[in-house]
């Protein structure tokens, strides 16, 4: 993995709980955010949103499962912009609404 894509990954670990844009992400490490945007998707070949969105999803996989608290916190808490638009990303990357996710693994 690149210095690069190591940086941003530090970066949206570190920012996990709040609005994460390739704006800031391109400030905070000194680049351009089209340089930045490309060279990301060219390094990791995936687009920089996406990897954000990827990352706090893989979190949220985490805090349905070893948590309580609601999906609505959950997306909240993550800084998603709508409990709405949490749920459409959440299936979209792992094909189950997060209540049935977190369904699955109770069962697993």
């Amino acid at each position: 993995q690149s210095t690069l894509c190591r940086k941003v990954e530090s970066y949206v670990d570190a920012h996990l709980t709040e609005k994460i844009t390739g704006t800031a992400i391109a400030e905070a490490l000194g680049f351009s955010r089209s340089y930045l945007s490309s060279q990301f998707k060219k390094e990791s070949g995936i687009n920089l949103s996406d990897f954000i969105n990827e990352v706090k999803i893989k979190e949220a996989c985490r805090l349905l499962v070893s948590s309580k608290r609601s999906i609505a916190d959950i997306a909240d808490s993550l800084a998603f912009s709508s409990q709405s638009y949490f749920q459409v990303l959440f299936k979209k990357q792992t094909g189950l609404t997060p209540a049935a996710y977190r369904e699955r693994q109770k069962t697993n």
